[in-house]
């Protein structure tokens, strides 16, 4: 980068042996010598050197850097909800369908009762248990379909905690952002009070030899009180940077059409509605009249205590089954397909609604693209003015004045604020995009030329 060189008051060999500045009017036949050691004791050649010194004001993308620094708490989760995706698929499958049953029950009086006259058939006590398998509570009756469900579930699970944090996640993002170009604006802004301070000096002083009206105080300090305003809202301090000439800042182009193709994977409202679509159809697949059926073969043991005879046990093999007579299940496949087709215009509707404002926001973004080659092409004017004054003066060619030429100065200075102010502004509109998209970084659809430098 080639920057502007240091600019300081030209010599004529009119200085005084205590080496005091003195304001220098060049004209083209003459030298005059402004004999006033006050004011020119204002600008002395180490300030202007310093003031003057243009060197580099980083004007890149901050969204990039700041988004891949929060984006790792994605990651964490994915693989907290993996675990539980995992815990939860062995519950599932722990459910083997084996049910262990039993009764027992005392008859107080062996006379009571509709038993046959017979000494076996009379007891006062019987106590059962009951091994049974009933194949359709087990995890093998729809294991695929009860699996898709519980991997369903989970990512709605996971995609409802991302959505509850996003808000707060983006605002921590917009607020890096703007520290960071707070931190610049804020040296610009520094920059350009110390420049209206001697300038205020100065009309004070030409005020009191009445060489001024005041006219021109009065807009000095009302500029004053809007930079010390803006600065205060920055949040740092009144410190001057001395990187003042910016890198050429980059046009984004955003890839629509990339965007639109994958919308439906990178939204989290338009994922949360597709999973719950195709949870509804999971489960409209599940639905079936033999999920409330019980075909149960078991295994029972009977003990019987008898008070004529000597207690028995037995062993017995049987199947047990329950028929539902009902069209309950039919009824609960239509309800939930009905709830589909009002899942699928949500859908529908919300994707229209997303087209929209990405559109928005990439228009936006545009816009501000045009605003930054603008003030950019301002700005290298303002560059190439100030080195050919500087040239001016060098050959003793014009008029030198230094409240002109802080006034110039503070002309690039503003140019530089609005500049970093439509960056990060931009930077915003990339956020509110990614907001919109959290599934991937939208930088990956933007494509960045960075516009020409002062010295291409």
């Amino acid at each position: 980068m080639d920057y502007p060189p240091r600019i300081s008051p030209p010599h004529c060999g009119c200085m005084g042996k205590d080496n005091r500045n003195v304001l220098i009017r060049k004209t083209s036949d003459s030298c005059n010598i402004c004999k006033s050691d006050t004011l020119s004791d204002i600008f002395s050649i180490s300030e202007f050197q310093d003031l003057f010194h243009l060197d580099t004001v980083s004007t890149s993308t901050y969204f990039t850097d700041f988004y891949n620094s929060f984006d790792y708490i994605s990651s964490r989760e994915d693989s907290l909800y993996a675990s539980s995706f995992r815990e939860k698929l062995a519950l599932l499958r722990a459910s083997n369908g084996l049910q262990l049953s039993g009764q027992t029950y005392y008859r107080p009086d062996n006379s009571f009762g509709f038993d046959e006259e017979d000494a076996y058939s009379v007891y006062h006590a019987k106590f059962q248990a009951e091994i049974g398998w009933n194949y359709f509570e087990s995890s093998l009756f729809n294991r695929g379909g009860k699996i898709e469900e519980l991997r369903i579930e989970t990512e709605l699970d996971k995609l409802s905690s991302k959505s509850n944090h996003l808000s707060e996640r983006y605002t921590l993002l917009r607020n890096s952002i703007k520290q960071a170009h707070y931190g610049i604006i804020a040296g610009l802004l520094s920059c350009r009070l110390e420049n209206i301070k001697l300038l205020q000096e100065s009309q004070q002083l030409l005020l009191g030899e009445k060489k001024v009206d005041g006219s021109q105080l009065v807009e000095i300090m009302r500029e004053r009180s809007e930079v010390e305003k803006k600065l205060n809202k920055t949040g740092y301090g009144n410190k001057p940077v001395k990187h003042l000439c910016p890198v050429a800042p980059y046009v984004l182009k955003v890839d629509t059409a990339g965007l639109f193709r994958e919308m439906d994977k990178l939204s989290v409202d338009l994922q949360v509605l597709s999973l719950k679509e195709n949870l509804l159809e999971n489960k409209i697949d599940n639905a079936s009249y033999w999920e409330n059926v019980t075909i149960k073969p078991y295994v029972r043991y009977s003990h019987y205590l008898r008070s004529n005879l000597r207690n028995s046990s037995n062993v017995d093999l049987g199947i047990s089954f329950r028929f539902p007579l009902s069209a309950e299940n039919r009824r609960k496949k239509k309800t939930m397909m009905a709830e589909k087709r009002v899942h699928g215009i949500h859908k529908e509707k919300a994707a229209e609604t997303l087209v929209a404002f990405t559109r928005l926001l990439i228009k936006d973004i545009e816009r501000c693209n045009d605003v930054c080659a603008n003030d950019y092409s301002h700005i290298k004017n303002l560059y190439n003015y100030l080195l050919e004054r500087k040239a001016g003066y060098s050959d003793y060619k014009g008029e030198y004045s230094f409240v002109n030429r802080l006034q110039e100065y503070n002309m690039y200075i503003e140019a530089l604020e609005r500049l970093q102010e439509t960056l990060m502004e931009r930077d915003f509109l990339l956020v509110d995009l990614q907001e919109l998209y959290p599934g991937k970084s939208v930088s990956d659809f933007c494509q960045y030329t960075q516009l020409q430098n002062f010295s291409e």
